[in-house]
């Protein structure tokens, strides 16, 4: 099921925002490291006025780097934990919240404090995001397919469930990254959840064709593009701010705070996700599923960053339900990425229905 949920904004204005076309590389390129965020500070920090960087040609690729790696020294976690976990509230309802995209358990902050008394929130960042560590990376020739980090993230989110006796928790996650764990989770553990919450996600991304398996060409994709990218390419390849939300300040707080994972690990949930594909998985979810997708609004959609939300985000669930897929995909019309900032209506009446349906 298909609906779009009315809500009408007043007009607001970005300082310095504007639609831009940006190609499916650039948008899902969304993950840019910190190194780039201290290094751009002066220039580009939130002043009103957003500037994203426009490399030349020979800032794009630097033969010398290998950012499949992660830099000598770094300190690695567990594969199999989580980055963190931070628990919230006094309600009866347990919600499992998992940040992608860079952002760590404090992108919920707004949307916890409005609903601590309904719910028992556990915030959860992946490893490598919100400051944590990153697990290690997998021995040399292991396939992006294999999905090494996100699978090693659904162990962690098993071993919550458990240690926390959660008992059908609503489950939910934030951009496709995060998607991919708690959707792969809820196909294979339906009996342990109460619900599943999936906003500003696609369940799959377009890559280009070849008799290969998706993980085999994601895994040349990776050699060839991925291993050598600057961090000055980083940037220029983001969401810009107005993607994030109406309200200027919160869209390029949300900007900068996508900077702060280190390349190596922005890559490799990036590649991991591009390698897998959810649409086959969806018509089998038992859980009561709902998708809450990005509806921005009229002029935003006009232009071609509407056509990249609605090919990129919103058609690939609109695939599913059209297979079959029990999902009930709301298209939040007035909201930007962070959904629970522009309409928190359309976030609290998705966790009603859900908490109703356990």
């Amino acid at each position: 099921m298909r609906q779009v949920v009315e809500h009408r904004v007043e007009g607001r204005r970005y300082p310095g925002a504007r639609a831009v076309g940006v190609s499916t590389l650039a948008v899902s390129l969304a993950l840019v490291s910190a190194s780039v965020a201290r290094a751009q500070t002066a220039a580009h920090a939130p002043s009103g006025e957003f500037k994203p960087p426009t490399p030349s040609q020979q800032h794009r690729q630097d033969a010398t780097l290998d950012n499949l790696e992660h830099p000598i020294g770094y300190r690695t976690a567990p594969l199999g934990s989580l980055g963190q976990v931070v628990r919230r509230g006094n309600g009866d309802i347990p919600v499992v919240l998992v940040a992608g995209l860079g952002f760590g358990w404090r992108v919920f902050q707004r949307l916890v404090e409005t609903h601590e008394d309904e719910y028992r929130f556990y915030l959860v960042s992946l490893p490598g995001y919100g400051g944590s560590s990153a697990p290690p990376m997998p021995p040399a020739g292991t396939s992006y397919g294999d999905r090494t980090w996100l699978a090693g993230a659904e162990r962690g989110l098993s071993e919550l469930l458990d240690d926390e006796g959660l008992e059908r928790p609503i489950l939910g996650a934030f951009y496709s990254d995060a998607a991919n764990v708690v959707v792969r989770f809820a196909a294979a553990n339906p009996e342990r959840l109460g619900g599943l919450l999936v906003m500003s996600a696609a369940p799959r991304f377009p890559i280009p064709p070849g008799e290969a398996t998706r993980g085999e060409r994601m895994d040349g994709f990776a050699e060839g593009w991925f291993k050598t990218v600057t961090e000055i390419m980083w940037p220029s390849g983001m969401f810009t701010p107005e993607f994030y939300s109406n309200a200027p300040d919160i869209a390029e707080r949300a900007w900068w705070e996508v900077l702060e994972p280190s390349l190596p690990v922005a890559i490799r949930y990036t590649v991991e996700t591009w390698a897998d594909d959810l649409v086959p998985l969806l018509p089998d979810l038992s859980a009561p599923t709902i998708v809450l997708s990005p509806g921005f609004d009229e002029t935003f959609m006009s232009g071609s960053n509407g056509e990249l939300v609605r090919t990129r985000i919103q058609a690939g669930w609109d695939e599913s339900i059209e297979a079959g897929a029990p999902i009930d995909h709301r298209i939040v019309s007035g909201a930007r990425f962070l959904i629970w900032e522009d309409r928190p209506d359309s976030v609290a009446d998705a966790l009603s229905d859900l908490a109703a349906g356990r």
